[in-house]
């Protein structure tokens, strides 16, 4: 108990100046009304300077802390992960991993140079022990390979960001020239559809790879790509979403699961109404009112409904629908769909959940995620084995780095 308490206390002596300066930023910025990017940059740099003058997992908390303040006072929706926000999750996100990566970049650099003594790799003991490195190579690899999945999760991450900053910024002008900037969410969902059903001629280019028949950009310049049911609300969703719009994808199953046609939805009000981009229309009843998944469930209102819509198959009908698809999932898809309904029967509408499927510059974010993860894990796995297995205490006051490979001067002194 008393060795946990001390572990408290030096805990928090080595945080107190972050928490104290996050807390006063988040004051201040809740009461200035700072949006989420200034926000965000100022806990950054509490962040840096908590990982130059503390240690790897005191700068790791107030990282952490950091990104809950951020999450709570700054952007409170995010936790909700819903369709209105999508990317609000992945800029909280982005800020945790871009903090965490620092932190490990910066605990590389500070400890360089101090893995050998007098030319001969050492690693210091819990009582000034000095045991040759090659006794614990292990140990050594692993913190070395935690820190190198931090490097690499930092690198897919300014790729991802890059990536996602190009597609936005290009749909965004896009989006600009088709969308009245002002309108209503109808005057912007008929105005969209009506350039899905009038498209100008496009490269018919055939193009190849799951990653570029999903890029809105290349759907919204290849003409036999907005041909195809599933890219065109992909490429509606996408420019919906920059010009405003709340607009999620909707698959229509058949009875063994399989999808037949893919459609959109887009808030309007309360409600959630049915377009198709493909056809560029929207699905309506007879006196011109847009209709909702659950009033075309109903065949008499679904057969109407598509007399107005030349070219709709009869076939395509809303009986079983998804936002998902998990039966794409070799074996488990039907299994966890049905577990997943059974635990919580409204969790497909809880958020969009094809919102990432279909924005593959995501995909290297989402990816550095659990990379990082893991690397952290790593190396608290690697410190924890280093005091208990081989008897290396953490490293102390005198110390930056915790569990950090120290010099036998420094050690015998402290």
């Amino acid at each position: 108990m008393s060795a946990a308490l001390g572990l408290l206390k030096l805990a928090m002596a080595r945080n107190i100046w972050g928490i104290l300066a996050l807390v006063l930023i988040t004051a201040i910025g809740f009461y200035a009304g700072l949006g989420m990017a200034a926000a965000g940059f100022l806990f950054f740099l509490c962040v840096v300077i908590q990982a130059i003058r503390g240690d790897l997992w005191s700068a790791t908390i107030v990282a952490t802390v950091a990104a809950f303040a951020l999450a709570c006072f700054f952007s409170p929706t995010i936790f909700l992960f819903s369709a209105a926000e999508p990317l609000g999750a992945i800029a909280l996100l982005t800020f945790l991993i871009a903090a965490f990566a620092t932190v490990h970049l910066t605990a590389l650099y500070r400890g360089r140079g101090k893995h050998t003594i007098n030319g001969v790799s050492m690693i210091t003991g819990g009582r000034g022990k000095h045991l040759p490195a090659s006794q614990h190579r292990f140990v050594i690899l692993f913190g070395l390979g935690g820190r190198a999945l931090a490097i690499i999760a930092f690198l897919l991450l300014v790729y991802g960001l890059t990536w996602t900053y190009a597609t936005h910024r290009y749909l965004k002008g896009f989006a600009d020239a088709i969308v009245p900037l002002e309108g209503s969410p109808q005057e912007k969902t008929e105005a969209l559809l009506n350039w899905f059903r009038h498209e100008p001629e496009r490269s018919d280019a055939l193009l190849e790879g799951s990653t570029r028949l999903r890029d809105p950009v290349n759907i919204v310049q290849n003409g036999h790509l907005l041909k195809i049911c599933g890219s065109a609300t992909n490429a509606f969703i996408n420019l919906a979403d920059v010009a405003g719009l709340k607009a999620r994808r909707l698959l229509l199953l058949d009875r063994s699961g399989g999808t037949m046609h893919v459609v959109a939805e887009v808030e309007w009000g309360e409600q959630w109404v049915v377009a198709d981009p493909q056809q560029g229309r929207m699905f309506k009843d007879q006196l011109g009112r847009p209709l909702t998944k659950e009033e075309l469930h109903h065949p008499e209102v679904f057969q109407d409904a598509i007399r107005r819509m030349p070219g709709y198959s009869p076939g395509y009908t809303f009986e079983r629908t998804a936002h998902v698809h998990l039966e794409r999932l070799p074996f488990l898809g039907h299994y966890l769909r049905r577990s997943l309904n059974g635990l919580s029967p409204g969790w497909e509408e809880a958020a969009d959940w094809g919102y990432f499927p279909e924005n593959p510059s995501l995909w290297p974010i989402l990816i550095s995620i659990p990379m990082l993860l893991f690397g952290v894990l790593v190396r608290l796995m690697v410190d924890r084995y280093g005091r208990n297995k081989l008897g290396i205490e953490a490293a102390r006051e005198s110390h930056r780095l915790l569990g950090e490979m120290g010099d036998p001067e420094s050690v015998k002194s402290a």
